[in-house]
């Protein structure tokens, strides 16, 4: 298993790669959870 703290170009590479698709993924999640605090009646500023 290569040292994933060393940082070379290819993991760089893969990380710009998969960014569009992690941060989607990320806001979807988000907007689930924003959405369950709305049902349990809190609000989100």
């Amino acid at each position: 298993m290569h040292d994933m703290i060393s940082g070379n170009v290819a993991d760089e590479e893969m990380l710009e790669a998969i960014k569009p698709a992690l941060q989607a993924e990320l806001n979807r999640r988000i907007e689930v959870i924003e959405a369950e605090l709305i049902e349990l009646g809190m609000s989100i500023d």
